[in-house]
C-alpha cells in the first residue's frame, strides 16, 4: 500500500484494554478504531475541529464491524494501521488492523458520515473536503461487509438499564459510538466472553443519546454462537442495533 494513503499508530495495548485472557477487547478495538481515524483526519485536513470551524459539521461512524482474533496482547507493542477506502457524497468507508508479534488482532471496516453541529442531520459532504483524494481502493482486511441488523426484541430479551455519564460524553456532546460496545457486552459476564470470546462485532448507529439519558438493553440468541443486541432510548426509539458472533472455546 502507498504510503500516502496509510496513516500508522505505535500503541502498548495495556491492561484496561483486554479481556481476562489477555485479549483486546471489543470496546478496546472500537476505540483505537475511532483514534486511529481521527489522527488520519489530522493530516488529512478535515479533523472535526476543522470542520467545526468552517463548516458547523462533525464526523460520526454510522456503521462498524470489527473481527477479534482473541490474540493475547497484554502490555505488547501494537500497530494500528488506517486508510479510507471510498467516499461517496454522504459516506466514506474506512479499514483498520491492529496488529503485535503474536499476529493480527483485530480488524476494522466503518462508514463514516457527517453531521450538522445544529439540526445533527446528516449531510452531503462539502465539496472543499475531498476526502476521496486518499482513497485507496482495497479490501486488505478480513472483514465482512456491511450487513442489515434490525433485530425484533420481546419483554423476556430486556436485560438492563444504563444511564449516560459525563465520562461516556466526547466533544460532540454526545454518547462516544465506542462506549455502546462496552454498553452492549456489559449484558454478558466476564466469565461468558473468556469462554465464548467475541469473534465478530458488528454495529449500526441509529440515534445520538446524551449525558443523563437511560438506556433500555436487550439481547437475544439466535443461535448458539450469534447474540443480537439493541439499545433503546425512554421513548421506545432505537439508539444502537449490534450483533455479536461468539468463538466457542
Amino acid at each position: 500500500m502507498e504510503k500516502e494513503y496509510l496513516y500508522e499508530q505505535e500503541t502498548i495495548i495495556t491492561a484496561d484494554r483486554v479481556t481476562p485472557s489477555k485479549a483486546l477487547s471489543v470496546f478496546a478495538a472500537a476505540d483505537l478504531l475511532q483514534n486511529s481515524a481521527s489522527l488520519h483526519s489530522i493530516s488529512m485536513g478535515i479533523d472535526d475541529v476543522t470542520l467545526k470551524e468552517k463548516f458547523g459539521l462533525f464526523w460520526v461512524a454510522a456503521h462498524i464491524v470489527i473481527t477479534l482474533n482473541n490474540v493475547r496482547c497484554m502490555n505488547e507493542p501494537a500497530l494500528v494501521k488506517t486508510w479510507v477506502r471510498s467516499t461517496s457524497r454522504m459516506k466514506s468507508e474506512r479499514l483498520c488492523s491492529i496488529s503485535c508479534k503474536n499476529g493480527v488482532i483485530a480488524e476494522g471496516r466503518c462508514e463514516w458520515a457527517m453531521l450538522d453541529m445544529n439540526t445533527r442531520r446528516p449531510v452531503r459532504f462539502p465539496d472543499e473536503v475531498k476526502a476521496d483524494r486518499w482513497a485507496y481502493d482495497t479490501d486488505d482486511v478480513d472483514v465482512p461487509r456491511f450487513a442489515r441488523i434490525k433485530p425484533d426484541f420481546g419483554e423476556d430479551d430486556f436485560v438492563m438499564e444504563c444511564r449516560v455519564m459525563s465520562g461516556d460524553i466526547d466533544i460532540s456532546m454526545h454518547t462516544n459510538n465506542a462506549v455502546y460496545c462496552r454498553f452492549l457486552t456489559d449484558m454478558f459476564s466476564a466469565q461468558f466472553l473468556t469462554e465464548n470470546p467475541v469473534s465478530t462485532f458488528e454495529i449500526v448507529y441509529a440515534k445520538e443519546s446524551r449525558e443523563g439519558d437511560v438506556l433500555k438493553l436487550y439481547r437475544k440468541f439466535t443461535d448458539s454462537n450469534t447474540a443480537e443486541l439493541g439499545a433503546y432510548n425512554e421513548s421506545g426509539e432505537t439508539v444502537v442495533a449490534a450483533r455479536a458472533v461468539f468463538k466457542k472455546q
